[in-house]
């Protein structure tokens, strides 16, 4: 039976995984995607895709080295975040930046958690909006009302459907992690009732005349007294048909 600390290993392994393939892939698209924008000749595209690659190799061997993977998904999230909206403000790829946007909830929630996802994919929906609807606060690249309205209605769309599928998640882990814990405390009661329960097994050496057993120290017991001792019995005492009416033939006169 899995303890806690596996499930939770378990958990993490599966953060990890899914990081390091989802880094591995979005690292190879980035590379085409530079080399086709370095002979396209978008220079602040090709600057943003060249940075967010380096983000990536540098996630990966981390990720590989290090125990404290969470930190490096917050930071790596972070950075990655901070170019894309980059790469919003300044129109990047003839606009085509805000396809890969609809992306983040999806890696935040799943390496963040619910709580946490929320917040980073909420902070990251407040500055594009920002960036969207008035770009005349920090001279951004200008997007069509139409444009714009659509991509934020689709990023809360993406949004809500991660949230409820890591809310899922999370409920169905936690419930996971409750019911260990229970039957890890059923099995502990059970152990400790199972060391606790005296047996009698074996060969025992009884007397052929007086019925006495001889115990572990060479002592010869009356067979009350041992199995007293030797087990949860408890003996009361009777007297059987046969030695009834041997003790006592005027209660059995035909």
């Amino acid at each position: 039976m899995m303890n806690i600390n596996q499930i939770l290993e378990l958990d993490s392994e599966r953060k990890y995984r899914f990081a390091l393939l989802s880094s591995i892939f979005a690292f190879i698209t980035i590379v085409v995607f530079i080399i086709t924008d370095y002979f396209e000749g978008d220079r602040m595209e090709f600057i943003i895709e060249l940075l967010v690659g380096v983000v990536l190799i540098i996630g990966i061997i981390f990720m590989k080295k290090s125990t404290r993977r969470n930190i490096i998904y917050r930071i790596a999230l972070c950075l990655i975040g901070f170019l894309y909206l980059a790469g919003v403000a300044t129109g990047s790829g003839h606009e085509t930046i805000l396809y890969w946007v609809l992306a983040l909830p999806l890696f935040m929630f799943s390496l963040l958690g619910k709580r946490e996802g929320l917040i980073f994919s909420l902070v990251i929906f407040a500055m594009l909006t920002t960036i969207l609807l008035i770009p005349s606060i920090f001279d951004t690249h200008k997007y069509e009302a139409a444009q714009a309205f659509r991509f934020i209605g689709a990023y809360l769309f993406i949004l809500f459907i991660t949230y409820k599928l890591e809310s899922s998640r999370g409920n169905y882990f936690n419930q996971l992690v409750k019911t260990t814990q229970g039957l890890n405390i059923e099995k502990d009661k059970l152990e400790k009732s199972l060391k606790e329960i005296k047996t009698l097994s074996g060969m025992l050496p009884m007397c052929a005349s007086c019925k006495k057993i001889r115990d572990d120290k060479g002592y010869w017991n009356h067979v009350e007294a041992y199995i007293t001792d030797h087990s949860d019995a408890v003996l009361s005492h009777g007297i059987c048909p046969e030695c009834s009416k041997k003790l006592y033939p005027e209660f059995h006169k035909d």
